[in-house]
């Protein structure tokens, strides 16, 4: 009698090295990116610019599962690549809202105690205008928290009304950085179509 064979070993599944890093995107990620078009050009705007701060490459797996992370030329320090998979991650949440949602909910009690969620107003992203002769057509002020808008003209014409305050450039968060950091930070940023992440008046 021939003795049986045994089955070949199935293919091992190489970890992610710790030059490489892959972070999930939650399942309706790729039904939005492939039914939304400006969520999806918004997206992949977001993770040029982040791909350019933390001088990596940002690519999305074919299946739309995740992003990942490539560092250009040598590897990226530990403490580096911390902060971009934090920044990146944050980028995921503000896109797909489903991946930050919090595993319990809140106690009604809590919920009512928010009443409007006064807390967490709600931010809104839009993309600057910029023309290449008469610029930006807007008065800004800076506060702790980024910059507040105090006039937009006529032209070009932006999405942003007066008494807004602008807390994100191209991916980088304004608060907190303090006055001379922030400005350097916002002119580096300042281009047309970049996105801005603006907080109500008030808030």
């Amino acid at each position: 009698g021939g003795g049986g064979r045994g089955s070949g070993g199935g293919g091992s599944a190489a970890a992610t090295s710790s030059a490489e890093e892959a972070v999930p995107l939650p399942r309706s990620a790729a039904a939005v990116l492939q039914r939304d078009q400006e969520t999806a050009r918004g997206f992949h705007e977001d993770l040029r610019m982040f791909a350019a701060k933390f001088g990596v490459r940002a690519e999305l797996q074919d299946g739309l599962g995740a992003v990942v992370v490539r560092p250009v030329g040598g590897g990226l320090q530990q403490d580096v690549l911390r902060g971009a998979r934090e920044e990146l991650r944050g980028l995921i949440a503000y896109y797909f809202p489903e991946a930050a949602a919090p595993t319990a909910p809140a106690p009604a009690a809590v919920r009512a105690a928010a009443g409007s969620a006064v807390s967490s107003q709600p931010r809104r992203q839009v993309h600057l205008v910029v023309d290449p002769e008469k610029g930006a057509g807007l008065e800004l002020s800076p506060t702790p928290e980024g910059f507040r808008v105090d006039h937009v003209e006529d032209y070009p014409g932006q999405e942003l009304v007066v008494g807004e305050t602008i807390v994100e450039i191209g991916g980088c968060v304004l608060a907190g950085l303090g006055e001379v950091a922030m400005e350097d930070a916002f002119g580096e940023l300042f281009a047309h179509g970049a996105v801005l992440v603006v907080a109500p008046p008030g808030h």
